[in-house]
């Protein structure tokens, strides 16, 4: 959700920064074939009683093998240098997330692609999307980008969600866009 905050505070404080990049920011979550709404609903239902902590599914969040190809990787190498990292470090295993983050996550996302509030948007915004994002909707990122006044979509494609994890080819010209750009 880092690129939605990102977002949210340069709309909310215009002036604040002089440029911003957002890579492959969280501003449409996906959920396959599931609408948004229908998603919305379930997570709203199956709160009711609960605990708002209580995780959307119910399985063991950190996976103790790993699994590259249902990752947001990349690339198999960075993958599996940073899955031994996570593995030694608990302060770096992520977990599912609550119900009530499901419901604020899909209000944030609408809130920072609305008109009113991408219309506040007025420095120049670098926004980099990964091709084959299956945590991200691209579609929200392109309304994104085409409702604030100066914004650069930079496509990187065939890439999954996590760019600074993809392999050298891929993330030397990343960076060299990013670094480009904020001159």
């Amino acid at each position: 959700m880092g690129g939605c905050i990102g977002a949210w505070t340069i709309e909310a404080y215009p002036h604040l920064f002089k440029k911003a990049v957002l890579s492959s920011p969280m501003l449409g979550l996906s959920f396959g074939k599931i609408p948004v709404p229908v998603v919305y609903a379930a997570a709203s239902l199956k709160g009711i009683g609960e605990k708002k902590k209580n995780a959307l599914k119910t399985v063991e969040s950190f996976p103790k093998e790993p699994n590259f190809e249902n990752s947001c990787d990349s690339s198999e190498v960075r993958y599996h240098y940073y899955f031994k990292k996570r593995l030694s470090d608990t302060a770096l295993q992520t977990t599912d997330p609550s119900i009530n983050w499901g419901k604020q996550s899909v209000r944030a996302c609408a809130r920072v692609t609305s008109l009113f509030w991408t219309a506040k948007i007025k420095i120049p915004v670098l926004l980099i999307q990964a091709g084959n994002d299956t945590v991200v909707k691209n579609a929200s990122q392109d309304l994104f980008a085409s409702r604030v006044k100066n914004c650069e979509l930079y496509r990187v494609p065939d890439m999954k969600h996590e760019l600074y994890m993809t392999d050298s080819y891929v993330l030397i010209p990343y960076w060299e866009k990013i670094f480009s750009f904020l001159k």
